[in-house]
């Protein structure tokens, strides 16, 4: 791992835990709404931002040498876990 402290680490632990649990909320939201509903709409357009930036930060961390587990990424299946 790079020179990240303590605070660092514990920032984007944090965060990651944050985004995935919306993500998480806005798919159960999706699987008990009308598809053709604005709500349905809104919730996908959200899931998907978030899958958006799960992925940025699953790429970028590995640009700056941070392990996947040390933020919570390690075994994390975008595609079958979040979509």
């Amino acid at each position: 791992m790079n020179n990240m402290n303590n605070s660092n680490i514990n920032f984007l632990q944090n965060l990651v835990e944050v985004i995935l649990s919306r993500a998480t909320e806005a798919k159960e939201k999706i699987g008990k709404l009308d598809s053709n509903s604005p709500e349905f709409n809104y919730q996908t357009g959200r899931l998907m931002g978030f899958n958006e930036i799960i992925t940025v930060i699953q790429q970028d961390s590995s640009l700056f040498n941070i392990e996947p587990q040390s933020i919570g990424l390690d075994n994390l299946d975008i595609d079958n876990e979040l979509v």
